[in-house]
């Protein structure tokens, strides 16, 4: 047998505010009865199997899309610092002289007389072997530094020195970075940081915001809680704030 709407009244506030006393004066309009009369009543009700079923298949449903809820928000607000995230954050270029630069006639500087034993030790290994190439010089000089100032007469660079790349410690991200950052990958050129597609992330975006015939259909509360934070993540430590009241279900 079916619950009656009072019992299925009493049962969904009681699964909402867990007071049973409040459940059946909301059901039943018993706001002019006894507390104590009141508190019997509610105890039968609780007590009821098929109540007592409804009450449970209630609260489970609500925590399950409570989890849903608040899956959906950490992912959107992840998605919104790999959009408003600078991805200098995860390494930065700089631009130093070339090799030729600050060499004395623009010819091939050293960094020091090691590295050019080392040179001579190699031109030698292949000269043996036949291969002939011009033997290494050491005209320009020592004490090449990367980071030094290109020449802007360099014939050799044409001003434009060489850019060096370098990765941050990763224990240092910010919650930006660490959103935007998908690991490394070892290549025969060094180390390639790979990070999350920012225009895939921004396309997401606007599909949970309804901007797609596709979209995500989000209603309600979540829905509200999405706009409203579209409006103010518009910089890298409004969104931050955000995921981490997020993450923690608020």
């Amino acid at each position: 047998m079916a619950l009656t709407d009072k019992q299925e009244a009493f049962a969904v506030h009681y699964a909402r505010y867990n007071n049973g006393a409040a459940a059946y004066m909301a059901a039943y309009n018993a706001k002019d009865s006894l507390p104590s009369s009141i508190a019997v009543e509610a105890s039968k009700l609780k007590a009821h199997p098929k109540i007592a079923q409804r009450v449970a298949e209630l609260r489970e449903a609500a925590t399950a899309t409570a989890d849903v809820t608040l899956e959906l928000k950490q992912i959107f607000a992840k998605l919104c610092l790999q959009v408003v995230t600078d991805p200098r954050e995860l390494m930065t270029i700089r631009t130093g002289n070339c090799r030729c630069c600050n060499g004395e006639g623009f010819a091939y500087r050293w960094r020091d007389g090691k590295e050019y034993s080392k040179a001579l030790a190699d031109w030698q290994r292949l000269a043996e072997k036949g291969v002939v190439e011009e033997m290494p010089g050491c005209e320009g000089g020592f004490g090449w530094r990367p980071f030094h100032a290109p020449n802007p007469e360099c014939p050799e660079c044409g001003g434009g020195g060489l850019a060096h790349a370098s990765l941050k410690p990763s224990d240092e991200y910010s919650p930006g970075a660490a959103a935007l950052y998908e690991g490394v990958k070892q290549t025969s050129h060094g180390i390639e940081i790979k990070t999350a597609d920012r225009q895939k992330a921004m396309e997401m975006l606007v599909r949970m915001l309804g901007g797609f015939d596709d979209r995500l259909e989000l209603k309600g509360q979540l829905a509200a809680t999405i706009k409203a934070a579209v409006a103010v993540a518009s910089d890298q430590h409004t969104a931050a704030s955000m995921y981490a009241q997020m993450l923690k279900g608020s």
